[in-house]
């Protein structure tokens, strides 16, 4: 294909048009450029391909690209000549390529691996979902090897389907970039074993964040896992979700976490972790005093025995504890140790053995006034009584922090909320309800009567709280009583005209009639001025 064409002359697509005439004209704001799903938009033909990779790899302004190739067979043909433009650039610094089969497709590979190579800014390199063969992974490998300042940053081959060797290939290539911060190798089916002798030999004593979801890790690869991550001072986060990792592979972790002082997250959701397990983890947590998140969702954990050293976790603001068996000890022992936090997430949904005592021990987390929650889950399968609801409502009252409340199914007791939301027994009662609370979880109660739960949720999304508080005054008071503002005199009038000003240029969803306001308003200071003047 030669160039310059017109752009005209090759697409019909308007969004098409505007996105070349901006990586032709280098537009400053184009930094990002995203393509998902190519059967459905642009671009659909083999010279719009290769002008879209003509632009892109003469370009100086995009710096991330981030390609889903769920294409057709002839789809993939059609896009060769973007790898073939691809290659010719020099500023891209993060790419990510997403559900692709780079095993037949030679002249992909080989211009990819070309863009891989040359490009030295390149920091952030991403195969998720991609099948890569030998002779692809070869390529990557010698590509990865090849680069002559071993700039990145971050690696991530996630979700794919290569064999152990290929995977070798490229993890000892990739282990060549001493400045790498971040490795994601989650749902990728390789010996941990060997993934970890490699880790342990390379010199990658900057690496901050190990992504190892869903990688089959066991008791006995754990170990191993445990000697590459002890030589890794740097690391913050640590992600082991989704592996069969007990008491033993616990036990040679926390040998491990002992050099880590400086991690920050640690998630080992979906595991085997019971209490005895964790009550051999949290002595070496209780030592970072950095860590921030804590996963330990879906797992045995009942009684929490041991959980008390957790209050030693002082910058500790995320906690998951969703999905266990956990019962009321487990909970009276964690709300003692919760109080000394300052947290800010907690998840204990989905452990049917809390009882309506349980939560009522965790509502007292609300009425704290050292509480600092901005989100708590206790949602269920089984329906939330309304004695339980009445408790959380009631620990609102004087709480201003909590946004989300994940409350779970009920059909009965909503009420308690809508005092709490919005008490319409006097405007002073009405400005001093909750105008924090934003929403109460993801179901909703088969009932009309929540619609005015629903509204003032919505109203409280609002991060001008002021605002929020009058446009519940406008909603729920047709027509303000003035008389216990009298002991101000009449030098409450003005300010009642001003905040009613004020409130007209609030946009509200409802008719307001501030006009009529003003004029009640006045009218009620009218009727009571002799009453005033003698006072």
């Amino acid at each position: 294909m030669r160039f310059p064409i017109k752009i005209k002359d090759i697409t019909s697509n308007k969004g098409g048009k505007k996105l070349l005439h901006r990586l032709n004209n280098n537009d400053p704001s184009l930094t990002k450029y995203r393509l998902i799903n190519v059967q459905q938009t642009y671009p659909d033909s083999h010279d719009e391909w290769a002008f879209l990779g003509h632009m892109i790899g003469k370009n100086k302004q995009v710096d991330t690209i981030d390609l889903c190739m769920r294409h057709r067979k002839k789809t993939k043909t059609q896009c060769i000549p973007f790898y073939e433009g691809l290659q010719h650039n020099r500023s891209i610094k993060s790419f990510h390529l997403g559900c692709f089969d780079l095993r037949p497709w030679n002249s992909i590979i080989n211009n990819l691996c070309s863009f891989i190579k040359n490009n030295q800014n390149l920091t952030d390199l991403s195969f998720a979902r991609c099948h890569v063969g030998r002779g692809s992974a070869r390529l990557l490998s010698s590509a990865l090897r090849c680069r002559e300042n071993k700039s990145l940053t971050r690696f991530e081959m996630s979700d794919g389907d290569m064999t152990n060797e290929s995977f070798t290939d490229i993890l000892e290539a990739v282990s060549l970039h001493t400045k790498l911060e971040c490795l994601d190798l989650g749902e990728f089916y390789y010996s941990i074993v060997e993934m970890a002798r490699i880790l342990s030999k390379a010199s990658l004593k900057g690496l901050q964040h190990l992504i190892l979801y869903n990688s089959g890790i066991d008791d006995v690869s754990c170990t191993a896992l445990s000697l590459a991550i002890a030589n890794k001072p740097e690391l913050k986060s640590l992600i082991l979700t989704e592996n069969s990792i007990g008491i033993q592979g616990i036990r040679s972790l926390v040998a491990a976490l002992t050099n880590c002082s400086k991690l920050e997250t640690l998630k080992l959701g979906s595991n085997n972790i019971s209490d005895e397990a964790v009550e051999t983890l949290l002595p070496a947590l209780s030592g970072m005093k950095h860590l921030r998140v804590l996963d330990l969702s879906s797992n045995i954990l009942t009684t929490l025995r041991g959980f008390e050293v957790i209050s030693d976790c002082k910058d500790l603001d995320d906690l998951d504890l969703c999905g266990n068996n956990l019962n009321d000890e487990g909970i009276d022992i964690l709300v003692c140790a919760l109080k000394c936090l300052s947290l800010l997430k907690l998840n204990l949904s989905y452990n049917d053995g809390i009882s309506s005592e349980g939560s009522k021990l965790v509502s007292t987390l609300l009425d704290n006034p050292f509480c600092k929650l901005e989100e708590l889950r206790v949602d269920r399968d089984n329906f939330v009584e309304d004695e339980e609801l009445a408790t959380y409502a009631n620990a609102l009252i004087n709480n201003d922090t909590l946004k989300v409340l994940g409350l779970g199914r009920s059909f009965e007791g909503w009420e308690a909320f809508s005092a709490l939301l919005c008490n319409c027994s006097s405007v002073e009662s009405t400005y001093l309800s909750n105008h924090m609370l934003s929403s109460l979880g993801f179901y909703r109660p088969p009932r009309q009567d929540f619609e005015n739960q629903m509204r003032y949720l919505e109203m409280n999304q609002n991060t001008n709280k002021k605002q929020v508080a009058m446009r519940k005054i406008i909603l729920v008071h047709d027509d303000i009583d003035m008389q216990p503002f009298f002991k101000y005199d009449l030098k409450m009038l003005p300010l009642m005209m001003k905040w009613l000003e004020t409130a007209a240029d609030i946009p509200m969803d409802f008719e307001t009639h501030i006009d009529e306001r003003k004029l009640s308003s006045i009218f009620q200071f009218v009727q009571n001025v002799s009453w005033l003047c003698t006072m």
